[in-house]
């Protein structure tokens, strides 16, 4: 029997889209994240994502390169929130080049933004402590 007192709310995974043409950016992405037990979803381009977004149910998180040869990611974000709606998307987690890209994604309001040079290891721990917020809000 355990005891309430020493119960902790569960991590959950997420369902994660992806939306990148970035090789490296890819690898340290996508492999860290399913490792720890996330759903990872890709696609290389921004047309690809709104088509998934359209056939699936909405991930939980949303993980957008910012320069894409296609459609950047502002593009995507705009043609997304357009279809779905703000408050239906998931939240929005752009990766940074550079600090302009930074300001860019602020006045967009997206929920967060992630330098790419950070690496995989702070991208995990972003992605863990928002199942954790999302288990708690359970």
């Amino acid at each position: 029997m355990t005891s309430w007192l020493n119960s902790k709310p569960q991590e959950t995974a997420l369902n994660i889209l992806v939306v990148s043409d970035d090789i490296q950016a890819l690898s340290l992405i996508c492999g860290p994240l399913t490792q720890v037990g996330h759903t990872v979803y890709h696609v290389s381009d921004a047309e690809l994502a709104v088509e998934f977004l359209g056939e699936n149910p909405m991930p939980d998180l949303l993980i957008v390169d910012f320069h894409e040869p296609e459609i950047d990611g502002k593009a995507f974000v705009e043609v997304s929130r357009l279809r779905f709606g703000r408050k239906t998307l998931a939240p929005l987690v752009f990766l940074r080049d550079d600090v302009g890209d930074e300001r860019t994604a602020q006045i967009m309001d997206v929920d967060d933004v992630l330098s790419k040079s950070e690496g995989s290891a702070a991208l995990v721990d972003y992605v863990q402590n928002r199942a954790r917020t999302a288990a708690a809000a359970r």
